[in-house]
């Protein structure tokens, strides 16, 4: 049976009011990022096409001319086609890589998306997501920071399909029937980094908050967790994350609220 104090609590979890869950920026810069990536690939098929024509006419070129002349000198033209003939090689896995790229900025879109949702769904007013937070000399962002009533988790959203597996810090994908293959960037890794990173920000502006790591499954596929390093949040499993915020601490509101404000600050821009 829940008793009033526990009750008072999860009403400052669950969204039972019609004030919704405040959210600070969108995460399009992702979006664009994968546009500019396949605008890229786009762009690189046609100018495949036309090295792999004169990587052709050049070698045919040099071939009849060497069986003709029974010379096969080794000159600038030779060089440049030769340095020709490499880029035709390279530019297939370019646009491959430039479309895979691009793919997984789309999965991680629609997982940060799928994740706003979620926390739009289920949390009320008195939460706030800020989504890609940047901090001043961070290589990258940092994918959502909530905040609200029971404490400022830095969250690591992960959008994997297939099934995938965590095992204490390991983080791996099933290729095939039988084999797993080690997922990279490490996740856990990635949020120890920006949990890290963030601490050490909050601090320098003296704000005396315990920050909270969780890893955010929002992917579309099946997620296996074993005594994780770090907490992992599993969409699938709402349940969970409500139960871990409603057992969460309960910070004093007003640093909270001046960590709000500060991030709002660094929050990537459109």
């Amino acid at each position: 049976m829940v008793d009033k104090g526990q009750q008072r609590l999860i009403l400052t979890v669950i969204n039972t009011t019609t004030i919704a869950l405040t959210v600070i920026g969108n995460g399009d810069h992702l979006l664009h990022t994968a546009q500019r990536l396949r605008n890229l690939a786009k762009w690189l098929r046609p100018l495949l096409f036309v090295t792999v024509a004169v990587a052709i006419v050049g070698w045919l070129f040099i071939i009849i001319t060497a069986l003709r002349e029974a010379v096969f000198a080794i000159d600038l033209p030779f060089t440049l086609l030769a340095l020709l003939t490499l880029s035709a090689l390279a530019l297939p896995w370019l646009i491959e890589q430039a479309r895979s790229d691009a793919d997984a900025f789309e999965r991680g879109y629609a997982g940060e998306q799928r994740t706003g949702d979620f926390f739009a769904t289920h949390l009320n007013g008195d939460w706030t997501l800020l989504r890609s937070v940047t901090l001043p000399g961070q290589i990258g962002d940092i994918d959502a920071v909530l905040a609200g009533p029971t404490g400022v988790f830095c969250l690591e959203i992960k959008a994997y399909g297939g099934f995938v597996s965590n095992q204490g810090e390991t983080w791996s994908r099933r290729v095939g029937d039988d084999s797993w293959q080690a997922i990279r960037p490490n996740p856990t890794e990635q949020l120890e980094t920006h949990h890290a990173d963030l601490t050490r920000f909050l601090h320098r502006h003296d704000m005396a908050i315990e920050l909270q790591p969780r890893l955010v499954y929002a992917g579309d596929g099946v997620a296996l967790v074993e005594n994780p390093a770090l907490p992992v949040w599993d969409l699938n499993r709402g349940d969970e994350i409500i139960g871990d915020l409603v057992a969460a601490d309960h910070p004093d509101p007003a640093i909270v609220s001046a960590t709000i404000d500060l991030l709002h600050r660094h929050v990537r821009q459109p």
